[in-house]
């Protein structure tokens, strides 16, 4: 599971603004996992030698492509369409500037159809991901559409979809309301849900269901301006589960909360801290 999300530590400070959107979108400012990445002034960032396996698993690839400006350019498409709703523009290459992603997000999200597609970045047949950001002030999703050709992966595309387009626009909108309106969460928590935790002594799984009203004592802080994504091909628009993921990269700490559509509404069923 840390090997699938360490991705979510990468996602970045968006290229372009959301042009449609009245809120200036600000830049994420993130603590890099020290594990994962040199400090800045430490790292030869034109030096950095590529591995052969670096077009295995899109995770070897992306790791790579964010940290070496030469690599990066080489592995774009130019010129590199972007689509924002009916709008086409294409960026060319001598537009392009290098993003060394210095800055991560505080708290990284996932998000699954079904708990056996947590697995997915570790399949080596994949040969399309797209890196989302979810931005709730503009109820917009931007996506960066990378593809295998020839055996090498490449940024191909720039996308911009509002909720309405996109396979999982309903889900957003509903987690948007559930992560900012109390009352609305309250209503949209199943009673009993189950509750999955770990003995800290022993390391043994302790489950079993609990009252909704003892949500607030074991929710995790949820994410209420942004979520971030990477799309395997897990997102189903007929998939009536999903797991958001919520990682911290400084504490290490992670929550996975299950929702159910019931009833056409979607309601949270599990926490596991």
């Amino acid at each position: 599971m840390k090997r699938s999300l360490w991705l979510g530590l990468l996602l970045m400070t968006i290229f372009t603004a959301c042009r449609k959107a009245p809120v200036e979108e600000k830049r994420p400012s993130i603590n890099i996992d020290s594990v994962l990445a040199l400090p800045p002034d430490t790292l030869e960032w034109e030096e950095l030698e590529i591995p052969s396996g670096a077009d295995g698993l899109f995770d070897d690839f992306m790791f790579n492509f964010v940290r070496n400006s030469r690599f990066q350019e080489e592995r774009i498409a130019f010129p590199l369409p972007v689509q924002n709703g009916r709008d086409m523009s294409k960026i060319e290459r001598e537009e392009w500037t290098f993003d060394r992603l210095e800055v991560l997000e505080e708290v990284n999200t996932m998000i699954f159809d079904e708990e056996a597609d947590m697995t997915c970045a570790q399949d080596t047949s994949v040969n399309e991901v797209k890196v989302e950001f979810i931005f709730f002030h503009c109820d917009s999703v931007k996506q960066y559409v990378f593809k295998r050709l020839e055996g090498r992966w490449k940024l191909t595309g720039l996308n911009w979809q509002s909720f309405k387009r996109h396979a999982n626009g309903e889900f957003y909108a509903f987690y948007k309301q559930f992560a900012t309106d109390s009352l609305f969460q309250r209503k949209r928590i199943r009673n009993p849900y189950v509750f999955k935790t770990y003995d800290e002594y022993s390391n043994e799984e302790v489950f079993g269901d609990v009252s909704a009203d003892t949500w607030w004592d074991y929710s995790p802080e949820l994410p209420k301006e942004m979520l971030t994504n990477i799309n395997y091909g897990q997102c189903r628009r007929d998939s009536h589960e999903r797991y958001l993921v919520i990682t911290s990269p400084s504490t290490g700490i992670s929550s996975t909360l299950k929702f159910r559509l019931i009833k056409w509404q979607w309601k949270l069923v599990q926490l596991e801290n």
